[in-house]
This record gives structure tokens, sequence and C-alpha cells, in this order.
């Protein structure tokens, strides 16, 4: 360590002297274990980590052989990462922290042998490429036990900065960058193990002040559940690197407003990007142009290897060093399909297996894992035809995946696997995230194009512009619903657009090059995003959100869904002779909910609104907040309304959860209420979401393309709402089906493919005389 450092380290380490001698309550004696024995007293009033992940303890004294497969799955996959992130002209470290308690071991109160695990050793001793394993470094300056916190797993804020100067010195940066004399706070501190304690003992600890003058940190994506997945960035433009970083870790880094290192990157680096996770996404080192890449972990939770690499960290082109040849000693497991069940991996599964077609890997799964690679078995077809499917186990062997039942089952009689993929249509695309900073916009999202669009050309405009740079990857989310899909079907993108003036909502256009696939790409329509936080003020609360869009729903899900909704229908009548907007009509929303889309409706001039909801709870908020005339009918119709009252009757999600029986009954009241010149635009799941929605579970897909219709699971959002647990369904069937059910009562003048609510299709409907009705 510099003197620089030393001096630094002195002051530092009095002020968190002081700080350890504050009375923190009653402390047990050491040794004592929390309830939930997760957490240990140590000696001198520190607190270590029990137990938790891979069982903390006794992985100090793993056997030799479960420690050297562990220690190999971690090598394996930084080689791989090195290469793949190397690819993109971008540095790698790895870069992993060593227990407290390997940094401590004298103030743990039980044995720890040599007081560092062996897969611990296993990684530092023969870690190839560039590498952060600071447990010398830490070891040498303990001596003030300040850099980690007394009742946390976690860093003081000078561990942090040493931990930091390591990773520099990884990266071949100057590691001087980091001073020790930042702006901080001290503040009260339970800790993660501190609180697990009666009394509670707590200590004080220094927090560094945000700079939001130098910085700007911006949240992409909330946790959702837990915190995988959790990701942030920033941007500082007075950095003194001029230099873009990705780091993939855990809490230790955590968003650049908490406790840990982010805040030194974010006034370190020009921009940066952090995603809680223990594998690296090399789409999103692509998109985001790092220049220095960084997998960060504990030596905790080095029994958990790396997952993903159906994927990343593996780009197309890139084979695994080493990867084993196609010789197989035997049937592994197989892929399963039950009767109208579930697919299965039936077989061998003593630890982590990979999927390899020839020397390319195709999937990863963990040891309790028993879910087939489904999409591998669908993007990388081609491949495994001609090599087969091969197991490789943690342990060594390389066996061959029995694919006989999945082959008969999706390629062989009808080809099911090509009827699923003809009736994906066209038209689901999605814009997920929108980050607005000055006048650059930076938009996430996915496109699913159908078989015919598939190799299309297109580009992605925001307000007419296209981006200025934009960077496509496989999107995970989708390609697992849509695994059947080919490859290069499933596309999520990230994009940065130049904007001038920033209105209230972005338009995205998705723009289609090939001519001859206009009457396809036509159903990629317009989607708007908003700009403002403002704009979702007077939305309704939470609850009643989800009860219309879902658990997952927020204001601003909300809001963006509705104006969307709003413009596509608009568009959709005018076309077929309703002009919202021109003259005065009478608009009729079925299923209206808490006015996702009849607050827009609502706001034009000359339009007379109406709606009608099974909730009433959601119907008198309407009456209460939007202007328009709100009625709660019963599960069954009639409607209070007038026959022929309405121009237009839309609904957005309404027979998709009925049953045969219900939705034609109330498409007879729909084409009572309906004027003789006017449309109806009804929302359905057709072939297209019936093959995302049952494509894991075979056997009802399969029943349900044969019948055309599914109606099984029962839908619990308006449980308590409603007077009946089993009326509101989830609800999907065949084009064919839907339009047999319409033809009963309408003629149906076209089809909107992926248009509202989930990618739901639109059928435009007008009323058909009485004749032509018994005809049918």
């Amino acid at each position: 360590m510099s003197q620089e450092a030393a001096s630094a380290g002195d002051v530092l380490g009095g002020a968190a002297e002081r700080w350890a001698s504050r009375p923190l309550g009653e402390w047990p004696a050491a040794g004592t274990v929390s309830q939930d024995e997760v957490a240990i007293v140590g000696h001198e009033r520190v607190m270590f980590l029990l137990r938790g992940s891979n069982d903390y303890h006794r992985s100090y004294f793993q056997s030799a052989s479960e420690a050297e497969a562990q220690a190999d799955a971690w090598l394996r996959y930084c080689d791989v990462a090195a290469a793949s992130v190397g690819r993109l002209n971008a540095r790698f470290a790895f870069f992993m922290i060593p227990n407290k308690a390997s940094v401590l071991a004298e103030h743990y109160p039980l044995d720890l042998g040599g007081g560092v695990t062996p897969r611990h050793a296993g990684i530092a001793e023969r870690m190839a490429v560039p590498a952060a394993i600071p447990l010398d470094a830490f070891r040498r300056d303990r001596g003030r036990m300040d850099i980690f916190r007394r009742n946390d797993t976690h860093f003081t804020e000078y561990g942090n900065r040493l931990a930091m100067r390591e990773l520099l010195a990884a990266l071949g940066l100057d590691v001087s960058l980091i001073g020790f004399d930042g702006a901080s706070r001290e503040i009260e501190n339970k800790g993660d193990l501190g609180g697990r304690l009666p009394g509670s003992p707590c200590e004080l600890v220094r927090r560094p002040l945000e700079d939001g003058a130098a910085v700007e940190v911006v949240q992409l994506t909330a946790a959702t559940g837990n915190v995988n997945g959790l990701t942030f960035s920033f941007d500082n433009p007075h950095a003194p690197l001029d230099r873009r970083i990705a780091v993939f870790g855990n809490s230790f880094f955590d968003r650049a407003k908490g406790w840990g290192m982010l805040p030194i990157l974010a006034r370190l680096y020009r921009s940066g990007i952090f995603r809680w996770t223990n594998q690296v996404d090399v789409p999103l080192v692509e998109a985001f142009r790092a220049d220095d890449v960084v997998l960060q972990t504990c030596e905790r939770f080095l029994g958990r290897s790396p997952q993903g690499l159906e994927g990343p960290p593996v780009p197309a082109g890139i084979t695994r060093p080493g990867a084993p040849p196609n010789k197989r000693k035997g049937t592994a497991m197989r892929i399963a399909v039950a009767d109208y069940g579930n697919l299965a991996l039936l077989g061998r599964r003593e630890g982590p297996v990979r999927f390899f077609a020839g020397e390319r890997i195709v999937a990863q799964l963990a040891a309790e894992d028993r879910r087939p690679p489904l999409r591998a078995l669908g993007a990388h077809r081609p491949a495994i035809e001609r090599f087969g499917l091969t197991a490789v186990y943690a342990d060594g062997p390389a066996e061959e995946v029995d694919l006989q039942e999945f082959e008969e089952f999706y390629y062989g009689s009808g080809n099911l696997i090509g009827k699923m993929q003809e009736m994906v249509g066209p038209g689901k695309w999605e814009v997920y995230k929108v980050l607005i900073r000055g006048t650059e916009v930076e938009a996430e999202g996915m496109v699913i194009l159908s078989a015919p669009l598939t190799d299309a050309k297109f580009q992605i405009h925001c307000e007419g512009q296209a981006p200025a740079r934009i960077a496509y990857m496989e999107d995970p989310g989708d390609g697992l619903s849509h695994w059947f899909m080919p490859d290069n079907t499933v596309l999520g993108f990230r994009a940065f657009f130049q904007v001038g003036t920033m209105p209230d909502f972005l338009r995205f256009e998705l723009v289609f090059e090939d001519a001859d696939k206009e009457r396809e790409a036509r159903h990629y329509r317009t989607i708007y995003r908003l700009t403002r936080q403002d704009l979702v003020e007077g939305l309704p609360d939470q609850a009643r959100i989800a009860r219309v869009a879902g658990s997952r729903s927020n204001l601003i899900s909300f809001l963006n869904g509705g104006r969307t909704a709003f413009e596509r229908l608009k568009d959709i009548a005018r076309s077929h002779g309703v002009g919202v907007g021109d003259d005065p009509i009478s608009v009729f929303d079925w299923g209206v909910g808490c006015g996702r889309v009849a607050r827009f409706f609502a706001g034009v001039d000359g339009v007379s609104m109406f709606g009608a909801d099974i909730d009433a709870d959601n119907i008198e908020w309407c009456s209460q907040n939007l202007r328009g005339d709100y009625r709660t009918v019963q599960l069954m119709p009639p409607t209070p309304f007038d026959a022929g009252q309405f121009d237009l009757v839309y609904s957005c999600s309404v027979l998709s959860h009925l049953t045969e029986e219900v939705a034609d009954a109330w498409l007879a009241e729909i084409h009572r209420l309906l004027a003789s010149n006017g449309v109806a635009l009804l929302s359905f799941n057709g072939s297209s979401n019936l093959v995302s929605y049952l494509g894991r579970r075979p056997g009802i897909m399969k029943k349900t393309i044969e019948d055309g219709m599914f109606d099984g699971d029962v839908n619990q959002d308006l449980k308590n709402y409603i007077p009946s647990d089993t009326y509101y369904r989830q609800t999907f069937a065949t084009d064919d089906w839907w339009r047999k059910m319409f033809l009963r009562h309408f003629e149906v003048v076209d089809v909107e493919r992926a248009t509202v609510s989930g990618h739901q299709d639109i059928a435009v409907l007008k009323r058909a005389s009485k004749s032509s009705r018994r005809r049918r």
C-alpha cells in the first residue's frame, strides 16, 4: 500500500475505532447464534455470517473434489466471458470479494481451518484472466477492523475504497484516482446481521454523500420479487476516466445512491451500468458500448456457478475453448412430453449440466432445474439436427440426450412446430423502458417477427428519427414463451435517439424496408411512451389499476398502454368510417375498468362517452373522475343502454376472460347496442397468443389447436369484486374458432393483429342483418 493510502488509513482507522467504541446495546457472548441461525457473534463485538448460501461455515471444510469442480466452473466461465467481451474490444476483469470471516479469521468464534474456503483458493491460484481478489491486501490492512462493518457482511466506506483500488489495478488503470477523503456523513446502521439479534445493535458508519451536480443516476429496472436483474446506470460528464464500464455483481456494488462501490465508480467513469446478476450479459455490453466489463461475486457465492450460457456470454460464432467432442457414453436423459402435461427432463440430474450441439454450447441448467432447454431446442434446431444434443455434467461425462419423444411430438405427423410458428402472427413488439437525458432518448424493447417476416430488414424510429445507434440481441423474456420460433425472430433491442422538442408522449414506429412485406408489416403499429412524471397525476390507485392491467402494471404502464390503445383504436375506427373527433359520435367502452382507454376518448370534442363494467368499484371511480356515463352491469346481459345507441363500441381484454356461453350472450348484446352504420372493435386472444400462452404446456396446447378453444385457467384479478370465483377466465382460441363465433352475430370486416392489451387481436365488426345471421 502506498504512503498516501496508509496515512489516509490512519485517519479513517481512527474514526472507525471511535465508532466501534460507541455503546451498542447489550451484546451476547461470542458464539451466540441468531434465532434464524444466520448470524453469529464473534470476538470483540464483530458479527459474522454463519449460514446462508451453500452452507457458509462448512464451505471452509469442503471436499477437494467438490471445491475443484465449483472452481472449474467459474474458471471456464470467466475464460468464455473474457473472450466474448474481448471480441467487442472491451477489457474484462473478475472481482471476487473475500468472506468477512476469511479476512478477520481470528475474530470468528468457530474453527475455520485455513481461514479461506478451498474453492476460493482454487480460483485465486488458477484464474487466467485479469482478476481482483483482494484477500491479502485486506489482511494487511485489517488492524483497525474498519474494512468490514461490524454488524454487516458489507464494507465500510474505507473498505469500498480499498476494494476499488484493487479493481482499478486489475483493469490496468491508475489506482491513485481512488482517494480516501470523499465527502460522507455518519449514520446509524443496524446492518444485515445486527438486526437479527434482540436489541438491534447498531453502529455509526460513513455513507458517501450524493453529488447530484456531477453524477446523474437513473434507475432502469425496478426489482420484481427479488433483486436479481435489478439494473442501474449513471452518467458523469466530469469524470476523470473517459470510459464506459459495465458491472455484473451483487450488493457490494448495488445502486449508485446506496452503500456500495457504485458511488465511487460514478465519480471515476464517464458512464456506467450495473446489473445484479452472477453472469455477463454480452448483448448488454455490446449495446452499452462498454470499455471495461467486471464480473463480481463473493467467496460465499462460489458454490453458485454462473448460469445462462444458453445465450450470453457466448455470442454467435464463439465456441467454448476445449468444448467436448460429440462422443457419447450412453443416454443421460430424455426430454419427455407427458399426456396433456408439461415437458420434463427425465434421467440423471446430479448437478449442473451444459448442453452442446457439436462444439457449440446451447444451454446450461442449474442442478435443481428440471426444465428442458426449450429455447435452445428451437433456436439451435439446425445444429441439433446435424450433431444431436449432448449433456455435459460438472463431473465430466458427456452423454447423449434422447430427443425421440420430443421429435415425434413436435416434428412428426402434422409438424406441430411448424404450425406453432405460423400461428405467431405479425404485430408483436414493445418498448419496455425509456430514459431521457436532455435531448437523448434511450429505449429498450422487443420485436417478434412472424414467419413471413423472418430475415426482413427493419428499423426503429422515434419521433420520425432513425436511431443514432442501436443494438439487437435475443429477448430473454419473450424468448421463453416463444421458444419454438426460429433464430433471429425474437429480438430485444436497445436504441439511442436524438430528439429536438420533447412531446408529452414519444412516438415509436417500426419501419420495414421490404415493400413486399408491407401487408404483414402494417400490423406493427405505433407505440406511445410518456416523457414526464407529472402526466400520471390523477390516475387511479394501484389496486384498481392491477384489476384492469394485471399485477405487474403501474401508473406509467397504465397510462402508456391506454394512450397507445386509444391511438390504435381511433385509427382503425377512422379507416372503417367512424371518425373520432370529426362529427359528434356516441362511444361505448365495454369493460371500461377504471378508464385506461376511456379517459382519452372522453377528452375528444364531439365524443359522448359511455362505459360499463362488472367491477362496481372501478365504475364508481370512473363516474367520479372521468367525463361520461358509466354503469355497473351484471355478469350476464342486458345493459341499461338503448338499442342502436352507439356509433363505436370497443373492448380491451374482455372476451379474453369469458367462456363460450358467456361470450355468445355478450356478443348478442353488443349487436343490439351497435348503430346500423356503427363499428365494433373487440379484442380477443387468437392463435398467436394461444401458442405463446400454452407453448410450454404441449399436451393442452395440441388439444386446444384441435378443439379450437381453451378456458381452463381461472383468473383471480376480480376476486371479491364480482359475485363469482369462476366467471373470469383466461380464454384463448384459434382464429378460426373466433371467426365462427363472431359470424353468429356480425359481419367480420377485418382482423387487426396484436393491437391492444398484451398483443390481443382486434376483430372489426359491423351489424349483420337478421336474415344473414339466420343463414350462418
